[in-house]
């Protein structure tokens, strides 16, 4: 396996687990109804977050199939998750 390979499949697999787990914290503020106000201003930023490192786990995935097998479309597949890193920097980085 090679490096870049190494490396895309720690992206995925950290994306993965982050989309996971805030998934999980959306589900457990659905089973939280006495509680709704509280989060509710919390809730579109929590969704957000989910479709971003969802999407960029996809991203990375397709990257590191195309990358595994030697596809001729890894390259794009590269770009994808490398856009996805820049938006997910985007959005997440501290002004």
């Amino acid at each position: 396996m090679r490096p870049l390979t190494f490396l895309i499949g720690i992206v995925m697999g950290s994306t993965g687990s982050l989309a996971f787990v805030l998934l999980l914290v959306w589900v457990v503020f659905l089973l939280l109804p006495a509680n709704v106000q509280r989060f509710e201003t919390e809730q579109s930023y929590l969704l957000q977050a989910i479709a971003v490192f969802t999407a960029f786990c996809a991203a990375s995935s397709v990257s590191f199939y195309g990358d595994l097998r030697n596809r001729s479309w890894r390259y794009l597949a590269h770009a994808a998750t490398l856009g996805m890193l820049a938006v997910a920097v985007w959005l997440y980085w501290p002004s």
